[in-house]
């Protein structure tokens, strides 16, 4: 299970640092598509953080095609395509900063 690490204190809402680790996550097939996502249940317990924050970030996610909820199935990740095209699914970490991303597909690959 990919561990997630929030910083209660920090400068950064505790929704966007989950939601940019769930994006790299995804980004670098850790998560891969169809892959099901921790239930809200579990991924509260894990971070500490309130079940309807997390449920705030699977649906932002899904907002953004990134996800695909079915109802009484789970959170799963969307295939998204033509993966040579993903400049517009990065999270904006990974947008920020190309180099990583391509580094992180390319030691995934090996």
């Amino acid at each position: 299970m990919v561990e997630f690490h929030i910083q209660p204190d920090g400068e950064i809402p505790a929704s966007t640092q989950l939601y940019n680790q769930i994006r790299f996550a995804i980004a670098s097939r850790q998560f891969p598509p169809g892959h099901r996502l921790p239930s809200t249940r579990a991924l509260a317990m894990q971070t500490g953080l309130h079940r309807n924050t997390i449920s705030k970030v699977y649906r932002m996610l899904e907002d953004d095609g990134i996800v695909d909820a079915k109802a009484g199935a789970g959170i799963f990740v969307k295939s998204q395509g033509d993966e040579g095209s993903t400049k517009g699914n990065l999270s904006p970490v990974l947008a920020k900063h190309p180099q990583s991303y391509k580094l992180v597909q390319k030691s995934l690959d090996d």
